[in-house]
């Protein structure tokens, strides 16, 4: 055990337990620092609700252009589930246990690059997006195991891969988004007007006709292709840090 004895009371037997940091459990409780070995879970819990108020504020965007929130929440999940299985399947094949904390930030992360992949973002934004998540996801991951020792190249590598993997718009994006975005304008301004119902009708069968053409018809595709990001670079990061504890 790394702690120091300092903590122990030479005058009693009944001093203090060095293992209670880790519920007396320290090969399956994992704890970087020697303090408490649920010190990484809040830590994933903090990554769990950035990424909530991410999704819904992707969602919001979403639905500002013409989209459907329902498509960016399925996105989310469905990134979600997939990081919870890559993250899962990779900490036991290389370190042969799971970390709880990492486990939330990898579904964290998963769900927000989900989200974009459902979005009617545009390409630029997508790319913008993963390079930040991938870039912010590493340096998450480096300050909740150690954080002193974080790894910058590592960080900017997860960036350029989150670049490269998140190019392509959502699934609800259009070349005609902005010109769907007008014609919600022209209906929020006729209901205001106070004009004829039937008048709002058809501009409202207007948008729906243009809203069928433009979509993505496989939004599930594009969804599942924007989860790339973690996966990769969460097996990447996997195999870097096996080996650089070998050296």
């Amino acid at each position: 055990n790394m702690d120091s004895i300092e903590y122990l009371d030479p005058e009693n037997i009944n001093g203090l337990n060095l293992f209670a940091y880790c519920g007396n459990n320290p090969v399956v409780r994992v704890d970087y620092n020697g303090n408490a070995w649920w010190d990484n879970w809040w830590k994933g819990l903090i990554a769990i609700g950035v990424a909530v108020v991410a999704v819904v504020a992707i969602a919001a965007i979403t639905v500002a252009t013409g989209g459907s929130a329902a498509i960016v929440f399925i996105g989310a999940g469905i990134g979600a589930a997939a990081s919870l299985a890559v993250s899962a399947g990779t900490q036991l094949a290389f370190t042969g246990k799971i970390d709880l904390g990492q486990l939330l930030l990898d579904v964290a992360v998963g769900a927000v690059m989900g989200a974009f992949g459902g979005s009617t973002i545009n390409s630029i934004g997508n790319i913008i997006a993963g390079g930040v998540v991938g870039f912010s996801s590493s340096v998450a991951s480096d300050l909740m195991n150690d954080p002193s020792n974080i790894n910058f190249g590592m960080a900017i590598l997860s960036g350029v891969l989150g670049v490269v993997f998140s190019a392509g718009p959502g699934a609800q994006y259009s070349k005609k988004t902005p010109q769907m975005v007008k014609q919600m304008n022209r209906i929020t301004k006729l209901q205001k007007s106070g004009a004829s119902q039937n008048h709002i009708s058809n501009d409202i069968n207007k948008l729906e006709k243009m809203a069928l053409k433009t979509y993505n018809l496989n939004p599930i595709r594009t969804i599942l292709s924007g989860t790339k990001l973690n996966i990769v670079t969460d097996v990447f990061t996997r195999i870097l840090s096996v080996v650089q504890t070998a050296k």
